[in-house]
């Protein structure tokens, strides 16, 4: 019986392994798909970087624009664009050179520049090490913070109206007792009559396609604005560096990252820049959220912040803090088309379009670069960038345009097989632009809708170029990661263990939530750990800083 059972065996053509008929094709055909994937990955790593001059780069993107816009793809990689390197899995621990044995101390901190910075290696005792900027370079205050209101009360009354939400009708009403009671008003030109004559301007403006509001503002006037501030501009950092902290044990640097200039992907990027050259490197951040706990109106902000600053500046409430710079366009779900790959392509395009609009004002820069003295008077040649991508894996899929979850392959940063997930030692094909843009390219060549579809489902993803791929020096797949607050704090915790959590309270019954009510109630008060004085069985509306307080606290 078992001779028998050989003999209908096939063998593989590409392996040579015997298979029963039943498996065979099913086999031969994730072989073949092994072997092209392995190929091409083998190709990729063989080409060599080539360097083009600024003028035939603006071409390139003046190219792919006018390809894009007739529905092709670019078939080339821009040499803006990452070429997924494994550098940031290089060990760049190093003993000291012998020189320098004898006046180390434990623990003391070197830092390594890039080479384009023009900047020497410095050495220096961990006591004398700052993370933060000397504070000799901040400027005097500005006299006029209210800026650029006319004076401190025109700042304050426009503030009143903001913060009491007050109306058109309202607010005109107010400006009109306050002007009547410091005399003569102040005239203005104004053209249009009423509200209905303005509406008739914005339908005869309209086109007859569907129409998705985009509020946003141009994120390179953002950009310039912290550049002009001189107390903001004199705290940023500009060349990539490398940190090592002397160990005596082992008599070696030991190379750790601190801020984002001392991460692998800055210094990717800065290799890439002309000698003196500077990036401006900027973390995007898009989630859609409730705006609040009794409503179920929905908002779907853009904030960016500039990784050029420290953490505690850029992560603050203040002017260099995060902005927001956009509100998308949320497409309303419809039971008819809900749940059909067309339709989701529809939305994701419908998100890039408006994400692209927002990064408008930068692609330029971001090739060419952009030439200014900044606030404190120094003349710097700048190039924008998007260097990280903050986001849950429900809006990682829409960044990188890959099919989620339920696709063959799911992974937003490389290429492993949904059944192989729990296989931590297969050789992994990472997502790269150029492999992207190249099988969407081999996609819309084929010949049939069957048999483009059926490519990119192979590939899990959609039939649309990424915007982030017009951005020099930007690679979504590589900007984006596994971070606690989606992952941990909002994900696994809020949605899964908590959600869980409360299930077997409803279970137990009503005096299992009153405990764990009480015990929060009275839970010890804590410097930066929320006090939860009403508990948390009925809690419906969370940010990501409480979610992690409150699993800190149910595991104590």
């Amino acid at each position: 019986m078992s001779r028998q059972s050989n003999t209908n065996k096939k063998s593989c053509l590409v392996c040579g392994d015997l298979f029963s008929p039943n498996v065979y094709t099913r086999h031969l055909q994730k072989c073949e798909r092994e072997a092209r994937d392995l190929k091409t990955t083998q190709e990729f790593r063989r080409k060599a970087t080539h360097t083009l001059n600024f003028a035939s780069k603006f071409n390139t993107l003046n190219a792919r624009s006018r390809v894009t816009e007739e529905s092709q793809m670019p078939s080339g990689l821009d040499p803006g664009w990452p070429e997924g390197n494994e550098s940031g899995l290089n060990n760049f621990d190093h003993e000291p050179d012998p020189s320098e044995c004898n006046e180390l101390q434990p623990d003391d901190i070197k830092i390594e520049f890039h080479p384009k910075s023009g900047m020497g290696c410095e050495t220096m005792h961990f006591e004398d090490y700052d993370k933060s900027d000397h504070q000799s370079n901040l400027t005097p205050p500005d006299s006029t913070p209210w800026k650029p209101w006319r004076s401190r009360i025109d700042f304050e009354i426009a503030s009143l109206v903001l913060e009491s939400h007050m109306t058109r009708k309202q607010t005109n009403k107010l400006f009109s007792i306050l002007k009547r009671a410091n005399g003569p008003s102040i005239s203005s030109e104004f053209t249009l009559k009423d509200y209905d004559e303005m509406q008739d301007l914005w339908d005869l403006a309209a086109t007859r396609s569907t129409n998705y509001e985009l509020l946003y503002r141009p994120i390179w006037d953002w950009l310039q604005e912290l550049l002009l501030n001189p107390d903001i501009v004199s705290r940023m950092q500009w060349d990539a560096r490398r940190l090592y902290k002397y160990d005596v044990a082992s008599g070696t640097w030991k190379h750790f990252i601190e801020e984002a200039w001392s991460a692998e992907s800055w210094w990717s990027v800065q290799e890439k820049l002309p000698q003196g050259a500077k990036p401006l490197c900027i973390i995007f951040y898009a989630d859609k959220n409730k705006l609040s706990s009794f409503s179920t109106a929905k908002g779907y902000p853009v904030i960016v912040r500039c990784a050029n600053l420290p953490m505690d500046i850029r992560n603050g409430a203040g002017t260099a803090g995060g902005r927001v710079v956009g509100w998308l366009p949320i497409i309303t779900e419809d039971a008819t088309h809900s749940g059909k790959a067309g339709y989701a392509d529809f939305k994701n395009i419908v998100w890039h379009k408006s994400v692209g609009k927002i990064f408008e004002s930068m692609l330029q820069h971001s090739m060419t670069g952009y030439t200014m003295i900044c606030g404190d008077g120094v003349c710097r040649t700048l190039f924008p960038v998007v260097l990280i991508e903050s986001a849950d894996f429900e809006e990682q899929t829409t960044i990188c345009l890959t099919r989620g979850t339920m696709s063959l392959v799911p992974c937003v940063r490389c290429e492993i097989p949904k059944d192989e997930l729990a296989n931590f030692h297969i050789a992994l094909i990472k997502r790269t632009a150029q492999s992207t843009v190249d099988i969407i390219n081999r996609a819309m060549q084929a010949g049939t809708k069957g048999e483009q579809e059926a490519i990119l489902k192979e590939h899990g993803l959609r039939p649309y170029i990424n915007t982030f791929f017009h951005i020099a020096n930007t690679d979504p797949h590589a900007a984006v990661s596994f971070d606690d607050l989606h992952f941990l704090d909002s994900g696994m915790w809020e949605d899964h263990l908590f959600e869980q959590a409360k299930v077997y309270m409803k279970i137990v019954g009503r005096n299992s939530s009153v405990t764990v009510d009480r015990r929060f109630k009275t839970f010890p008060r804590w410097s930066n750990l929320h006090h939860f004085k009403e508990g948390i069985s009925k809690i419906t509306f969370n940010d990501g800083s409480k979610n992690h307080d409150i699993s800190k606290a149910c595991i104590q």
